[in-house]
């Protein structure tokens, strides 16, 4: 949009599309999301449900939380990170047009330290390897963006987390 206002009008060229009196809104984003996750009451729960279930379990969740992201407004969601290669397999299906869903963008599985956030279900890095040069190439295969976890590196079960 460059301009609007009560004396605005479009140029020539374009297209008007009359809403009347509904308002429209531009795609919605959710920059922070787990889709394989959900349902459970606690963080506890969460943890424990995604290192026993299957991936094709975790993809068909995936899938149908996307959907739920997408009803609920968002047109772009961002998948900070999930199990094995996961969520690049169920965004590669929705750009495939297998299933209706936002536009993802997905980190894979999360980088932490030994023992760090969400180590139980990422890749294990000790914390000096997390900076070091070409480490986010050998990580980012299929990936829109690479999730260092690197600031918190406390035991998961004393926290829930």
């Amino acid at each position: 949009m460059e301009s609007w206002g009560a004396d605005w009008r479009p140029p020539d060229q374009a297209r008007v599309v009359d809403c009347g009196d509904r308002t429209l809104l531009p795609g919605l984003i959710d920059s922070h999301v787990h889709l394989t996750m959900g349902g459970a009451t606690t963080s506890r729960e969460n943890v424990e449900r995604l290192q026993r279930e299957e991936p094709d379990t975790l993809a068909l969740r995936a899938i149908g939380n996307a959907l739920a992201v997408l009803r609920g407004g968002l047109t772009t969601a961002r998948d900070c990170g999930g199990r094995d290669r996961v969520m690049v397999a169920v965004r590669r299906a929705l750009e495939r047009g297998l299933f209706t869903g936002p536009r993802l963008l997905v980190a894979g599985m999360p980088v932490t330290p030994t023992a760090g956030h969400c180590f139980w279900m990422g890749r294990h890095v000790a914390a000096h390897v997390l900076s070091s040069p070409g480490m986010a190439n050998v990580l980012a295969a299929g990936v829109d963006t690479v999730e260092h976890v690197r600031h918190r590196s406390r035991p998961p079960a004393a926290n829930g987390d």
